[in-house]
């Protein structure tokens, strides 16, 4: 998992361990038991990170990378920091992997299609730091 940025780097190092695993076991002839092969990545889950990868990127995570992975990206309409960098995104031919789907800011409730998400205007810095319903931003002490 990962909020942000770290999100962006949760979903590279799930590529790169599961790269890792494949080239050091699979490669390698070894004999694979079922512990061992339980060690893959099985989930990617974010929350407000950016678009990372163009299209082909994005098919080899999905269809090879990360295959059998379960990649939830989790954003909200009232996100000023995606709703910024959307433009950019788009002009790069920027695509998610996995899923997007849509939830609450303020409260633990994620949308489905059929769902009416409620519009809101992203305006303030720390809403990018609110997701369902808790602050995953810095802290002051």
């Amino acid at each position: 998992t990962g909020h942000s940025l770290g999100g962006a780097t949760a979903l590279l190092s799930s590529v790169l361990c599961t790269e890792y695993y494949k080239s050091r076991y699979i490669n390698s002839g070894e004999n694979i038991d079922n512990d061992t092969m339980m060690t893959t990545v099985s989930d990617v889950i974010t929350f407000g990170g950016p678009l990372l990868c163009d299209e082909i990127l994005a098919r080899y995570i999905n269809e090879e990378g990360l295959k059998g992975c379960n990649i939830m990206h989790l954003v909200h309409n009232a996100d000023q920091i995606l709703a910024q960098n959307k433009p950019v995104w788009d002009q790069l031919g920027f695509v998610n992997t996995g899923i997007e789907l849509q939830c609450d800011p303020f409260a633990p409730i994620i949308y489905d299609d059929n769902d009416t998400v409620p519009s809101r205007i992203p305006w303030n810095i720390l809403d990018h730091c609110k997701y369902l319903g808790t602050f995953v931003g810095p802290r002051l002490i």
